[in-house]
Order: C-alpha cells, then structure tokens, then sequence
C-alpha cells in the first residue's frame, strides 16, 4: 500500500519535468568555451627546452603522465604512431623526487616498447597542476591559437582515432 501512495505522485510530477529538460538540451547546444594553454618553458630529456613561443600557430599535444605509469606506455605508443614530429609534448605530472629524472623515464619508455620515441620528456608537475589534470594518461589537443580544442583521459590505443583528433585539431576554426 505504501508504494502504491509513493508512485501515484511521481506520476502526477513526470509530466512537470518534461518541459523544462526540453529548454536546457538546447541551451547545451552552445559552442563551449576554449581554455588557452598556460605557458611553459621546460629543459627536456635530451637537454633541449621547449616553450609556448616555439610552438606559436602550431598545433601540438600536451601529453601528461608519469614514469611509474607502466600502462600508460601504450596510450603513449599510440600517440607517437598518430602526431607528427616536434607536435607531441610528454609530460611528467609527478612532482616525487624519486621519479624526475627525464632521461631514465624515456630510455624505460623506449626499452619498454622495443623501439625509439623521438619525443621531448619534459618534468613538469606545476604545469600539470595549471592544466588540472586529475587522471593519467591525459593528453590535451592544443589548436594554432594555442587553445585546448580537445582531450583525452586513460587508455588510448586505436591509432587511427587518433589522427582522427589530430586533423580536427589542425583544421580546427571557431564556429
């Protein structure tokens, strides 16, 4: 009897509801507001430093993670296979002591996948926390504007979506 008492008014109120949830899917229909990228310098693995003004009207990715993310090396794999040279940027989220070493991280990278990864590791926890990035791997897609128009969070491996990204990214235009 006593469900019977609790379903007769959200029957009567499910009508109310339809409206309103009608009006707001349109609002959400908006163009979303672009973020710009913080700037950065940082010296890399390989003992050359990278900055926003090397990449002015030049898209690239912002890929985040941390040495000790030994299943975020696939994403990582992936990524590599999909962008172009010098527009893949790793870095390390992780702001420990015991796992700031760039060079160690890329040669167990590299040793790890059987192959060579021609990427800068760039140790950079602040720029992380600027960003907000919360899961890793996080790879954010920054346009020729220096915008992030897109993102990514955990396991990423089908090489073609990725390109897929990757192209909108490059011909990316405000609507």
């Amino acid at each position: 009897m006593r469900i019977i008492v609790l379903i007769i008014p959200l029957l009567l109120l499910s009508g109310c509801l339809d409206e309103p949830l009608a009006k707001a899917e349109e609002v959400i229909e908006e163009q979303p507001t672009l973020r710009t990228f913080p700037d950065f310098e940082f010296l890399a693995h390989d003992n050359n430093t990278w900055n926003n003004s090397m990449l002015n009207s030049t898209p690239y990715i912002a890929y985040f993670s941390a040495a000790w993310c030994t299943h975020c090396e696939s994403t990582l794999d992936a990524y590599d296979l999909a962008i172009p040279n010098d527009r893949l940027l790793v870095f390390n989220k992780d702001s420990s002591a015991a796992y700031s070493n760039m060079t160690e991280w890329h040669e167990n990278t590299e040793a790890g996948l059987n192959r060579t990864i021609d990427r800068p590791f760039m140790h950079a926890p602040n720029l992380s926390l600027a960003v907000a990035v919360a899961d890793i791997p996080s790879a954010y897609f920054i346009n020729s504007e220096g915008q992030i128009v897109d993102s990514t969070n955990g396991l990423q491996t089908d090489v073609e979506a990725l390109k897929q990204r990757w192209n909108a990214t490059v011909n990316w235009s405000p609507v």
